[in-house]
């Protein structure tokens, strides 16, 4: 975690705090907005110059260039909570739509150890693969068909009472600071948020992320 110190007039500083917008967790949650309006605002002008300068047709080869150089620069992050409970309440083809958006690059997924270790004799092993841009990838070994990075997950506060085990998605979603958990457990949900990162259903994220 990186320690940021801000200076404000004293008026506005007031007023910030007795809104409540000085706490971290604000904070944290009013620059990922504002990361994710200025990719908006990136992706609006982008397509404004295109209509006004169409581009000409490519090749084949420049085509998959261009593909190849957008499956690197994918801007959803999340985590897939993958326990049967939350597969089979967040539903198995969504969550599926979601798995083959990470294989396509659309989306980038992030695990850890412990993450699947809440799986291990239920529903075998994920594949996983090493992150894109993450320094604090763990250096496992990868699969070739893979579609989830590997991440050293974060130290929290017990956060789920009622299930310690479910720590372990949080953690793993702060480490990767990913912008969604996506599950389909209650205790989970009921959260809402954890550090800034919006905590939702399969259906929710297919929907933030066609947004």
């Amino acid at each position: 975690m990186t320690r940021v110190e801000i200076t404000l007039p004293d008026q506005l500083a007031a007023e910030a705090k007795r809104a409540g917008l000085l706490t971290p967790e604000a904070i944290e949650r009013m620059v990922r907005e504002q990361l994710r309006a200025e990719r908006l605002e990136k992706l609006k002008q982008a397509r404004q110059q295109l209509a006004a300068n169409p581009l000409p047709p490519m090749t084949a080869d420049e085509a998959q260039a261009e593909i190849d150089a957008y499956r690197l620069s994918s801007d959803v992050r999340l985590v897939l909570d993958t326990t049967p409970s939350s597969q089979v309440c967040s539903g198995t083809a969504r969550r599926g739509v979601l798995i083959d958006a990470a294989l396509a690059g659309t989306v980038e997924l992030f695990t850890s150890t412990p993450a699947l270790g809440r799986t291990e004799g239920r529903t075998g092993t994920a594949k996983v693969r090493p992150p894109t841009r993450l320094a604090r990838a763990s250096p496992r070994k990868s699969f070739s068909d893979g579609y989830a990075a590997l991440v050293t997950p974060a130290v929290i506060t017990p956060t789920v009472t009622r299930d310690p085990a479910d720590d372990a998605v949080l953690a793993c979603a702060l480490a990767a600071s990913t912008d969604l958990v996506v599950s389909g457990d209650g205790d989970l949900l009921n959260l809402k948020h954890f550090h800034g990162i919006e905590i939702v259903n399969a259906t929710r994220a297919l929907a933030h992320i066609r947004t």
